[in-house]
């Protein structure tokens, strides 16, 4: 018969980085007299971050390992660096983002010039005649 177990809760000094919840003590009663404080440690969560820098987690869903199994294929390895190819991610999604931005800018641009010089493009009669008479709709 194996001894009774009681669970207790005992007060962790917080992390200095973090805020850590109280780990529970497990008291295992071996005798009337004698009983033995043992802490739960599994060693699988961290109670402090031991880096001042954000972590982060992939899951390889489908279009993520597809793609990741095609580098290794092309690697000729199994370890892919996934920090060198965030960085790389990254920068040609900023890239696309910043020409993106170029190219609305362009456009904006080449619109107020054309506003300027009423080279539109639009029929000023057709507008006229809508204004005074509205939309007919057919």
């Amino acid at each position: 018969m194996s001894p009774p177990e009681t669970t207790t809760q005992h007060r962790v000094a917080p992390c200095p980085r973090a805020s850590a919840r109280p780990r529970p003590f497990t008291q295992r009663v071996l005798s009337r007299r004698l009983a033995i404080r043992v802490r739960c440690d599994t060693g699988t969560t961290l109670i402090c971050m031991p880096t001042k820098r954000r972590r982060h987690a992939i899951t390889e869903t489908p279009p993520v390992q597809a793609a990741l199994d095609e580098l290794r294929q092309e690697l000729g390895e199994d370890g892919v660096e996934l920090g060198e190819l965030v960085v790389l991610g990254a920068g040609v999604r900023l890239e696309a983002i910043r020409s993106e931005r170029i190219g609305a800018v362009a456009n904006r641009r080449r619109l107020a010039d054309r506003v300027r010089s009423r080279t539109t493009g639009a029929d000023v009669r057709a507008a006229d005649e809508v204004r005074s008479s509205g939309w007919a709709r057919a």
